[in-house]
């Protein structure tokens, strides 16, 4: 009996030595072809993971770039429309500034009064002189500018080109230039002849020059006819009324 038992164990051995080697070759109990596996699973995963890297990376920096040409865009339109703005606000108050200063310049211009200048009177005189010898009359605004003007300014130019000045009409004049009321009130400068003479045209021809004579130097005259004169028809009336507004 003992030798069959002897002769039997070493098959048993040699089993507990195969598994044994078997373990041996083990790694955290898995063999190797199991490690294959994930390994190739990982190095996947791996390359996966570093493609999904690179487009989210690649992502992130064309978005960004896009953003930044996107807001710098918006930032010029804005500039463009906030200089337009300012632009034409600036324009309109540059306009309105200059409206009111004109304004301002023609109030002041308007308070002064109507003159002329030694050179102006000078002009005028030379177109009236071939005229030496008209007899006229003067009839005069109360306006204390109309006044001022007549006496500095247009009184000497008739004077210098050689009229013959008449005492005025009526018992209503003013001394002090020895001119007449001027009751119609008309303002500016007016030339006048009888209405008798209105077909006479030397003497149209001569209240047109006149007229025209001071118009040249910026004073609002005119010809024109009045009723009033028809018993002294060749005597030229020069009315002076308020300054024009």
């Amino acid at each position: 009996m003992t030798p069959n038992a002897a002769t039997s164990n070493p098959p048993m051995t040699e089993t507990i030595d195969s598994t044994n080697a078997a373990a041996s070759t083990l790694f955290l109990g898995q063999n190797g072809e199991w490690w294959d596996f994930w390994l190739i699973a990982s190095v996947l995963f791996a390359a996966l993971a570093a493609i999904a890297i690179g487009v989210t990376t690649a992502g992130a920096i064309v978005s960004h770039k896009r953003e930044a040409a996107a807001a710098e865009e918006a930032l010029e339109r804005y500039k463009l429309n906030t200089e337009g703005k300012i632009s034409d606000s600036t324009a309109r108050a540059a306009e309105a500034n200059a409206r009111a200063l004109e304004a301002k310049l023609e109030l002041e211009k308007f308070k002064l009064d109507r003159s002329l200048t030694d050179d102006q009177k000078s002009r005028i005189v030379q177109k009236l002189k071939p005229f030496a010898g008209q007899e006229y009359v003067l009839s005069v605004s109360t306006d204390q500018e109309a006044l001022r003007f007549t006496r500095i300014s247009l009184a000497p130019v008739f004077v210098a080109a050689g009229w013959i000045k008449r005492p005025p009409k009526g018992t209503i004049s003013i001394p002090e230039i020895d001119a007449a009321v001027n009751v119609a009130g008309e303002p500016g400068v007016r030339i006048q002849i009888a209405l008798t003479k209105s077909d006479d045209v030397k003497m149209r021809e001569l209240v047109s020059i006149v007229a025209a004579a001071f118009v040249a130097e910026g004073i609002d005259a005119a010809p024109a006819g009045t009723p009033d004169m028809n018993d002294t028809p060749a005597i030229v009336q020069i009315r002076i009324g308020s300054k024009p507004r």
